[in-house]
């Protein structure tokens, strides 16, 4: 029993040393930085005419940047839901200019996320049929993405409503939480 519990003691031990050592930029000094991308800030999204009909689809490439002026470790990204209407929303947080682009190097979070209440399209009544989402952020750790200092980081959006509503003023929240190399 004493032998099993040393050989836990002595496994957590490496492991703490371990993690220490891996995040030390942390303990030398190099906070956790937190930067909010606002994308497509206001934005105005119509809404299905009266009587229905397809989808408004609206599409904003470059819905919003941060250029950072010193090299970055990307350790997590998150995207927050932000509707409460029929909407499906297609996000992605990309070094690219280009949404979709063939070049996955590009990417760093592609996230989609259908927003619940009153569908349209195909007509239906009334319903609430809850979110689908499975997850609205994507953790690196232990490694992380490099981006150098001058590298534009561009939120893409893709929005299909199918409510009659409007959505004016709209803005995505995209939060970026990173260290300085």
């Amino acid at each position: 029993m004493e032998t099993a519990l040393c050989v836990v003691s002595i496994i957590i031990a490496g492991s703490l040393f371990l993690l220490i050592c891996r995040y030390s930029s942390f303990a030398a000094g190099n906070a956790l930085g937190v930067k909010i991308i606002k994308g497509c800030e206001g934005c105005i999204l119509p809404g299905v005419p009266e009587g229905g009909g397809p989808a408004v689809i609206k599409k904003w490439p470059r819905a919003g940047v941060w250029i950072p002026d010193r090299d970055i470790r990307i350790w997590q990204v998150s995207i927050a839901e932000q509707s409460e209407i029929a909407i499906y929303a297609d996000i992605e947080v990309s070094r690219s200019p280009n949404m979709l682009t063939p070049d996955d190097d590009m990417q760093i979070f592609r996230y989609k996320y259908a927003g619940p209440a009153v569908r349209r399209d195909p007509p239906s009544p009334v319903e609430y049929s809850g979110s689908n989402t499975t997850t609205s952020s994507i953790s690196f750790s232990p490694n992380w993405i490099s981006v150098k200092a001058g590298t534009p980081i561009w939120v893409h959006m893709e929005i299909y409503n199918w409510s009659p509503q409007e959505i004016g003023g709209m803005s995505q929240d995209v939060t970026i939480y990173y260290t300085f190399e």
